[in-house]
């Protein structure tokens, strides 16, 4: 049988306890119970505790320090904490944040917002318990067959043909993980899906247009890397990823977030098929993200209308060639893109790096950024 969720209700007024505990024990919920900040902290070590409701304004310690404590606690610092309040103010909350807290609620208490936090939360918990367990056991699997394989090796050292057998033994386990890495797909892009929701939730919370372009970059780069999970874990073939139908969800996705209209700005693409790894795919894809987005934010200023073309193509060899152009207006002359200042310059040159690919600028038709590399290939450590 499932055990009941614990909750810490941290208020020093009693009857906002008995409130929130005749919303919650009906739910299934187990309620311990705090005064002031000082028990508060005091229950977490002799409590099993799975979610903190905390009281703001409260005398001694307030629920921000209360929520600071708890986060240096190594021990609870992964712990979920809503703060109650009857501030709705943008400072407050920043404050909050800024201390640590995952999520707010307002008084008077709405019952059924108070209960979608509180599941919200509890769920994005289990999931990071879940992990956690998969984690141990899957640095516990790796120690052991590295052990077995150690072992393996030093029998077979003079024997070519059997070492050849166990390679193939050993990359045939690995395809018995498919289950468990299209889950870990999958809930590596939901987890990236919950920090664009906190970077959605804090650009909220400022009125700053800086700031806020700043979140809203940091989703872009985010939804990037989360597309490549999404796709792998939808692929039948969990190891590789189709670069051309990812490329046209990226952009499609970068269109649809900095509000371009097609009548004004528009997409051309132009793909062969080409088919990556994850560790090639997601530099590719922040590369494209960074290039496609400069392009929207600066090259058609002032409703200027104009073309955006992007091609994949493979050239001799195993070599792959991706082109991202525009017919816009430029980069300003004189600009050294490799000595950039710009944020998401320096980004693409890094990545270009990484992924050990070239990288050229044609400046003859518009601009163009030419990025030429090879898979990047991993070999089986031993």
């Amino acid at each position: 049988m499932k055990a009941k969720a614990v909750i810490l209700v941290v208020d020093d007024q009693p009857q906002n306890i008995e409130l929130l505990e005749a919303y919650l024990v009906p739910q299934g919920y187990e309620i311990v119970k705090a005064a002031n900040g000082e028990e508060a902290l005091g229950r977490l070590s002799g409590h099993p505790i799975d979610l903190i409701l905390l009281d703001v304004r409260m005398p001694g310690l307030d629920g921000f320090e209360v929520t600071r404590r708890v986060r240096r606690d190594q021990t609870h610092r992964l712990l979920p904490i809503i703060l109650v309040t009857v501030l709705r103010e943008t400072e407050d909350r920043v404050k909050g944040i800024e201390a640590g807290c995952d999520d707010f609620i307002s008084t008077p208490i709405d019952k059924m917002e108070l209960l979608a936090r509180v599941r919200s939360l509890l769920k994005v918990k289990a999931y990071n318990d879940l992990m956690s367990h998969y984690r141990e056991e899957l640095e516990s699997e790796v120690t052991r067959r590295t052990e077995e394989l150690k072992h393996a090796l030093e029998n077979l050292q003079q024997e070519i043909t059997e070492r050849k057998r166990a390679e193939e033994a050993l990359r045939a386990s690995l395809l018995e993980k498919e289950v468990l890495l299209r889950e870990v797909h999958h809930r590596v892009k939901n987890n990236m899906q919950v920090i664009s929701s906190l970077f959605n939730l804090q650009s909220g919370h400022t009125t700053n247009e800086e700031c806020r372009a700043i979140l809203k970059e940091g989703q872009t780069r985010i939804r990037s890397m989360s597309l490549v999970h999404e796709k792998l874990y939808q692929s039948r073939d969990l190891s590789r990823i189709d670069l051309a139908a990812y490329i046209q969800s990226l952009a499609d996705h970068l269109f649809h977030v900095y509000l371009v209209n097609p009548a004004q700005v528009r997409l051309d693409t132009e793909f062969e098929e080409v088919a990556l790894d994850i560790n090639s795919a997601i530099p590719c894809g922040l590369i494209l993200n960074e290039l496609i987005s400069n392009v929207l934010k600066h090259a058609f200023p002032e409703g200027r209308t104009g073309v955006i073309k992007i091609g994949l193509r493979r050239r001799g060899g195993d070599a792959i060639e991706l082109r991202v152009a525009d017919d816009g207006i430029g980069l300003p002359e004189g600009l050294d893109f490799r000595k950039a200042e710009s944020f998401g310059l320096q980004i693409v040159n890094l990545l270009v790096d990484q992924l050990e690919a070239a990288i050229d600028l044609d400046r003859t038709k518009g601009t163009a950024f030419i990025i030429a590399f090879r898979e990047l290939k991993y070999a089986l450590k031993i």
